[in-house]
């Protein structure tokens, strides 16, 4: 019984620390995919995604750098952490990161544009 406890904590902390390194490629991936994810799948491209482009993605991406910042200050007050492979992220806080995920990519496909296309 002991051991299938000790795995399931072990399968745990690589979900949380799975978590933890999307945040890196997330830093430019997500406001990318905010400015131009709408279009990849044949959508209208019209004036909202040059607004989100110059507005929301710039706050997206230092928001993101900060993120990934304070995850990084809370893994060296927590523990002596070997190395970078050992941070990760808590439980609530990977269910958050995947949630955001999975929203921002079918936002894609209910945000109105509000372009000049008809």
């Amino acid at each position: 019984m002991s051991s299938f406890t000790i795995n399931q904590t072990r399968s745990e902390a690589h979900f949380e620390r799975y978590m933890f390194r999307s945040l890196i490629p997330a830093i430019v991936i997500v406001p990318i995919w905010v400015a131009v994810g709408r279009t990849l799948f044949g959508g209208p491209g019209g004036w909202n995604g040059l607004v989100y482009m110059y507005t929301v993605c710039p706050i997206l991406f230092f928001l993101h750098i900060l993120l990934l910042y304070l995850c990084i200050q809370e893994n060296n007050k927590q523990s002596s952490a070997s190395g970078f492979t050992d941070y990760s992220i808590s439980r609530p806080m990977s269910i958050a990161l995947i949630s955001y995920y999975i929203l921002l990519f079918f936002n894609q496909f209910v945000m109105d544009d509000g372009g000049d296309q008809g």
